[in-house]
């Protein structure tokens, strides 16, 4: 599924938890429900992080384009800052003041500002890369020195990775959201009500996505059994049936919501 598959299937199962499961409560209130069905969206988007192109790696990241041109200013920038510095090298020692000298020897001694703006230019054009590895690494060090949740550990392990996995990999896989689940529900159940809506609508969101996935020919498979795949073929990536489930998906959670207001006023 697109986005608007995703985002609309997430809304519409997070409609349904709030409707029947008894670990989410109606009369929380606004707050408390509006956490739980904001993070079932990030959720059900979270799981495409492992794609360059998808909205989940386009919220931390330039556009195609732009990467394109800063990798080419990174090669630029960085070559001036070397031949530079290979003139500062090549400069023969003198006390001699001739204009021209003293010129030349002031612009080679500019090569770090060269090749610093070079290498900057060289990580915003891998912002995503820099990204998921930083927050992964800050994730492990939490975990090491601070003794956090065993769930932080997995998930800066796994942020770490993502760079270097294949769409619909492991990421995708039930086994990586039922160790998530067990993390996140296992970390939530010691905080307050708000983090563990925040847990559950996240979990929701990413279990919804996998199962849209598995409606599509390419499906989810197991890690453990790499050739059980579960790929039902019945909708087709932006097709029409796909925009009829996702508006399905929106009425159906549009009505849900209409039940569940005319219950708590009445």
């Amino acid at each position: 599924m697109n986005k608007q598959g995703h985002v609309a299937a997430a809304v519409f199962t997070g409609s349904a938890m709030v409707a029947l499961s008894p670990l989410i409560d109606v009369q929380a209130g606004f707050l408390p429900l509006s956490l739980f069905m904001g993070m079932a969206v990030v959720g059900g988007l979270a799981p495409d992080i492992d794609h360059k192109s998808s909205t989940a790696s386009q919220i931390i990241q330039l556009s195609r384009k732009k990467r394109k041109w800063l990798r080419g200013i990174s090669i630029f920038l960085i070559g001036v800052g070397a031949v530079l510095l290979g003139l500062q090298a090549g400069l023969p020692i003198t006390s001699l003041s001739f204009p021209l000298y003293s010129q030349i020897e002031l612009v080679s001694r500019s090569w770090p500002l060269w090749i610093g703006a070079g290498l900057l230019a060289a990580v915003l054009a891998r912002l995503r890369v820099m990204v998921l590895t930083g927050i992964g690494a800050l994730l492990l060090v939490g975990y090491m020195l601070y003794d956090w949740h065993w769930i932080a550990s997995f998930a800066g392990l796994s942020l770490l990775l993502v760079p270097l996995l294949s769409h619909r990999g492991f990421i995708h896989t039930p086994e990586f959201g039922l160790i998530l689940t067990i993390g996140l529900t296992s970390f939530a159940s010691e905080q307050s009500l708000m983090i563990m809506y925040l847990a559950l609508g996240f979990i929701t969101g990413w279990w919804t996505h996998l199962i849209a996935d598995s409606l599509g020919s390419e499906g989810i498979h197991s890690q453990i059994l790499p050739k059980l795949k579960l790929a039902l073929r019945l909708v087709k990536n932006g097709s029409r049936k796909e925009k009829r489930l996702a508006h399905l998906c929106w009425v159906f959670s549009i009505v849900i919501w209409a039940m569940l207001l005319i219950q708590l006023v009445y």
